[in-house]
């Protein structure tokens, strides 16, 4: 049973123009209150875990497990089986791995391991008796399949991305999950791409990079785009899913960013199309004729390894892309060539202080310009307008390990962006409804400036013989500060029309005053807590509750515009029938609230706009070219 709560935005170009048409025409006691509740604690890595046993199925204290794997700072990581035969390596980066198990008197055992983010890697161990003069040395390779968690969730490793055609778009990839069509996620519906100009996903889904939040305040999507080759796993996350995810109807897509590793390593890619490589399959119908390319072009290159081995490593990468197009009934003119330019830059840093302690930083920045926008027939430069847009993402983490049995998380990112739409031409707009063409301007300049501030702590406790079963308790706090700040000016404060009304008959108006100038605030602050319990080698269980509580205010007013108090218990069971990893049935339950956007009533609630006046009379005549 999935309870889904959404709360669907607008779309902001289209709604802007009707506008002016208009006026024109029990666990929750574990939980601590003082910290309320917000996101979801997103994971960056995924566990291993595991037995060791011997061929008669008893457990092997005491046996020595080695991780080794080029995704590690360190060249290798150890742990010990406890008294269970029970081993563990908590938070460990996506990819591939490598397990060597030994015991004195035993054969070794070596395990290919392939770990994702969000999920634990079951590796069962079998031990041969062997004589302490010879080894007996048995390879294999984990199931991969997560028989302790009732989520629905896809991995996209970077192998498999790099496998998939796509246009180098991460959502593209997203779209083939089970599930999933056109953005929207399991029938939540919502996407919003065209919404704002460079927007991607869908409003219902949650979009994170290295498990913060990369949400547009406005709508739900998001403007963050990484570099296609930076990416070293994609997380979709949807039903099922426990306590610490939240903020999503649809589903949950957390994009993991490659690090440095001790060997130095380093690449490029390119991409080049034209008009001459495209395939036409529109069989002479128009509207399904794909864009004319003068070129279409991208450029990624790529270089990582370690500044100290084993202690400091960094990962660089730059991109660069640019296409001119124009539609495929348009003149092949350079006017109605729309221009793309976008530029992409990322780096990462992970230092690992000591055995216990590791912080990684990264920075992201995708800056964009759009020109020869809106280009028409009959008309001039003056018509189109031109984008600007840049989002930056900085990001901090520190993980610690204290002890064996605990490990903390401690997250910080901030989003700082801007998209301004420009009109070439600062001339008062006239809309001819007649043949539908704009004169003079494309009529308003709008600028947008949204930021983001989100920290996150988590603990993570694992306890072996509590109450008679293995437990896995986890419990995080977050507080999330999002501002939305929108300007609207319309050249010289008019734009003019003519709508025709019939029997030769135009109406000739104007709106004077057609401006607002919009400031939201949201403020996030949550918790959750939650318990997955092993009740058997077959059976898992994990029961938890998480509570948010977003408040969205006028900036202008200080008014409280939007106040909710979300409680999502959420309860999921697994159980492993052969008891090898392959047949899992999963059954989950649970609620989940849609995240605020502040687009719409909501954002304005009459505090944003401006006096608007609105004036027309009817003219019987024949209208010509139009200017002002």
């Amino acid at each position: 049973m999935i309870d889904a709560i959404r709360r669907p935005p607008r779309r902001q170009e289209g709604w802007e123009m009707r506008r002016i048409a208009r006026i024109a025409f029990a666990l929750a006691l574990g939980v601590a209150l003082p910290f309320s509740a917000a996101l979801a604690d997103v994971q960056t890595g995924g566990d291993i875990s595991g037995l060791v046993q011997s061929e008669e199925g008893t457990p092997i204290p005491g046996a020595t497990v080695v991780l080794t794997g080029v995704n590690l700072i360190q060249k290798e990581v150890t742990a010990t089986s406890n008294e269970r035969g029970a081993f563990r390596f908590p938070n460990i980066k996506p990819g591939e791995y490598e397990l060597t198990i030994t015991k004195e008197g035993f054969g070794s055992q070596k395990l290919a391991v392939t770990v994702n983010v969000g999920r634990t890697s079951n590796a069962p161990v079998v031990l041969q008796v062997g004589r302490t003069t010879e080894s007996v040395s048995v390879e294999g390779e984990a199931p991969i399949i997560d028989k302790t968690s009732a989520q629905i969730a896809t991995s996209y490793s970077a192998e498999r991305l790099k496998e998939l055609p796509n246009n180098r778009n991460f959502l593209e990839v997203v779209d083939t999950a089970p599930g999933i069509t056109n953005r929207a996620a399991y029938g939540a519906g919502g996407n919003t791409e065209g919404y704002d100009r460079f927007g991607l996903g869908a409003a219902t889904n949650n979009y994170e990079v290295n498990g913060v939040n990369v949400n547009n305040l406005q709508f739900g999507n998001s403007w963050v785009k990484p570099n296609y080759d930076t990416i070293q796993e994609i997380q979709v996350v949807g039903p099922g899913a426990s306590a610490e995810y939240s903020n999503y109807t649809g589903a949950l897509v957390n994009v993991v960013t490659k690090a440095g590793t001790n060997a130095f390593h380093g690449g490029g890619t390119g991409y080049y199309s034209d008009h001459s490589l495209q395939a036409d399959n529109s069989k002479g119908i128009l509207d399904l004729k794909a864009q004319h390319a003068k070129y279409d072009y991208e450029a990624d290159v790529y270089v990582g390894g370690p500044i100290i081995p084993e202690k400091l490593t960094f990962f660089l990468s730059g991109s660069y892309a640019n296409n001119q197009v124009r539609p495929p009934d348009a003149p092949d003119e350079d006017l109605f060539y729309e221009k793309l330019k976008r530029g992409g830059f990322q780096a990462r840093v992970d230092f690992l202080a000591d055995t216990t302690n590791t912080f990684t930083a990264m920075y992201n920045a995708d800056p964009v310009k759009n020109t020869n926008v809106g280009a028409q027939a009959g008309t001039g430069a003056e018509v189109t307008r031109t984008y600007k847009q840049n989002t930056q993402v900085g990001f901090l983490s520190w993980v610690s390990t204290w002890g064996t049995t605990t490990i903390s998380e401690l997250r910080y990112a901030g989003v700082r962006g801007y998209l301004d739409r420009l009109p070439n031409s600062d001339a008062v707009n006239v809309y001819d409804a007649r043949d539908g063409l704009n004169y003079n301007s494309t009529g308003f300049t709008r600028k947008q400036k949204p930021t983001r501030d989100q920290g996150v702590l988590n603990v993570t406790h694992y306890a072996d013989h509590f109450l008679g079963a293995s437990h896995e308790f986890k419990g995080g706090v977050e507080y999330e500060r999002a501002n939305s700040k929108q300007d609207l000016t319309s050249n010289h404060n008019v734009i003019l029309y003519i709508i025709p009304f019939g029997g030769g008959q135009n109406y000739l108006g104007g709106i004077v005053g057609y401006n607002y100038h919009v400031k939201n605030t949201l403020k996030r602050p949550g918790a959750f807590v939650q318990d997955k319990v092993t009740l058997s080698s077959r059976a898992t269980v994990s029961l938890g509750i998480r509570y948010d509580h977003p408040t969205t205010t006028d900036d202008n007013t200080g008014k409280t515009l939007l106040k909710f108090d979300d409680w999502a218990p959420r309860f999921g069971f697994t159980y492993d029938f052969a008891g090898n990893g392959h047949t899992v049935a999963r059954v989950g339950a649970g609620r989940y609230y849609e995240k605020v956007p502040t687009y719409g009533p909501a954002t304005y609630a009459g505090t944003g706009q401006s006096p608007t006046t609105r004036s027309s009379r009817p003219k019987t005549s024949t209208l010509g070219t139009t200017s002002t």
